[in-house]
């Protein structure tokens, strides 16, 4: 038995890092890791049938990336995504009326 995940940023942004730890961040730059390079650590992954993903990326960004009052939430960025149902079920043909 196998199982497969879409990762929903490369499904909107193919080719693009999109770092989620970064010393950009001065949270990494003071933490353990200040010599840190960017990377993504963290993701969001959507199940797939055996015909692919069940539902669809509309989009995909990083959050937390700025401080509110000169405070950085995390040492790391999050992710948003918004998914949305497919026009017609995955494996099934569109239905033409």
């Amino acid at each position: 038995m196998s199982i497969c995940f879409q990762d929903a940023w490369s499904a909107v942004h193919p080719g693009e890092p999109g770092p989620t730890f970064s010393p950009a961040n001065p949270l990494v730059r003071r933490g353990d890791m200040p010599e840190a390079s960017d990377r993504r650590i963290d993701y969001i992954l959507l199940g797939c049938g055996p015909h692919g993903p069940t539902l669809h990326v509309s989009s995909c960004r990083r959050v937390l990336v700025r401080p509110v009052n000169g405070v950085y939430a995390s040492d790391h960025y999050g992710l948003a995504a918004d998914l949305t149902l497919p026009g017609h079920p995955p494996g099934r043909w569109e239905e033409r009326t």
